[in-house]
């Protein structure tokens, strides 16, 4: 076969895009691609994300969390505790918010995301309530979520003002750390008496047994502050007290005492 015999055989491009072959060739193509676009969208997608499905989210507020837990699994939902509060009138674990709500539909295996009351109360600091009134200092408590317990008056500088805490029998202050919800018992001023005793001996003893010994003659602890080191006392004792202690003197019942301490301030964490 020559050269021109074979330039005759082979089509050129313009001639192929014009040929039979060619239209069989795209359309075959166009049909395949919309077949398997077909496919995606109407067979495998909607298998993918399980369309057209859906399933009720049930009420689980109020609800145990392993009851909670149970009723999500029979409706093929999850779940994931996102938060937890705190409320004293409810059980630990009870389940006080569900996100989504109850009844809204959902694709099944869906999170639902809970916010459950806390096992345990959150810890909070005693407010300032020292010198303050007894009405007011029972509201700034509440404020705080705490209780208060017993009133225990004693003569004091300013009557009805608080001059005293107590939890479980031994003294606290404002800023120690007590669980939310507990309950205080609180020292209130029932004014100066008339009566005299005499000033206690206070140096050389620890926080805890000079607040008794003031608290059964009818005095109290006003203000306490802190050094790090002594040459003569331990820490946790009482190396200056005012008033001074004087042999046969006495004071009116009701007095403050203040108080000088070996150490650190430290807060009780109950």
């Amino acid at each position: 076969m020559d050269l021109e015999t074979e330039k005759n055989v082979t089509p050129t491009w313009k001639e192929y895009f014009k040929s039979r072959e060619f239209w069989v060739l795209l359309v075959t193509l166009i049909g395949v691609t919309l077949l398997l676009m077909l496919f995606f969208f109407y067979v495998f997608l909607p298998f993918f994300t399980k369309h057209g499905e859906s399933t009720t989210v049930p009420e689980v507020v109020n609800k145990n969390l392993l009851e909670a837990k149970k009723m999500l699994y029979e409706a093929n939902l999850g779940y994931e505790v996102q938060d937890s509060q705190y409320q004293a009138n409810l059980a630990p674990l009870t389940v006080l918010a569900q996100e989504p709500l109850p009844f809204e539909k959902v694709k099944p295996g869906r999170k639902v995301y809970l916010i459950v009351n806390q096992s345990t109360p959150p810890m909070v600091k005693i407010p300032e309530i020292m010198d303050v009134n007894i009405q007011q200092a029972k509201y700034m408590l509440e404020n705080w979520k705490l209780k208060i317990g017993r009133l225990i008056y004693q003569h004091g500088e300013a009557k009805d003002a608080v001059i005293g805490i107590q939890y479980k029998g031994r003294a606290v202050k404002p800023g120690d750390k007590v669980l939310e919800g507990t309950a205080l018992d609180i020292v209130v001023s029932k004014g100066l008496g008339e009566e005299k005793v005499p000033i206690p001996d206070l140096v050389g003893l620890n926080i805890n047994d000079a607040t008794n010994l003031l608290y059964s003659k009818g005095l109290s602890v006003g203000g306490t502050k802190y050094e790090k080191k002594h040459k003569k006392y331990k820490e946790g004792e009482i190396f200056k007290q005012n008033p001074k202690y004087v042999e046969n003197d006495s004071v009116p019942k009701g007095t403050t005492f203040d108080l000088w301490i070996v150490g650190e301030e430290k807060s009780s964490h109950e």
